[in-house]
């Protein structure tokens, strides 16, 4: 495993995690690395282009801190 790997995952799961739905119902919050393992595994069955990384992060930018 690559840390560019666990960067991307921890990304992804982020990005689709506070741009989903505001219907949906809300999710509790990540209490364990764990969480990233099946997204780790996605990234490195299904690699992300760099240009769809710093997409995701313009967007997460966008709308800020969450915390």
């Amino acid at each position: 495993m690559k840390i560019e790997e666990v960067e991307a995952a921890i990304l992804l799961a982020t990005a689709r995690r506070l741009l989903r739905n505001s219907q949906a119902p809300k999710l509790g919050p990540i209490r364990s690395l764990h969480y990233f393992a099946p997204v780790i595994e996605e990234i490195k069955s299904a690699p992300v282009s760099e240009s769809y990384l710093k997409y995701l992060r313009r967007k997460l930018a966008a709308i800020g801190p969450t915390v």
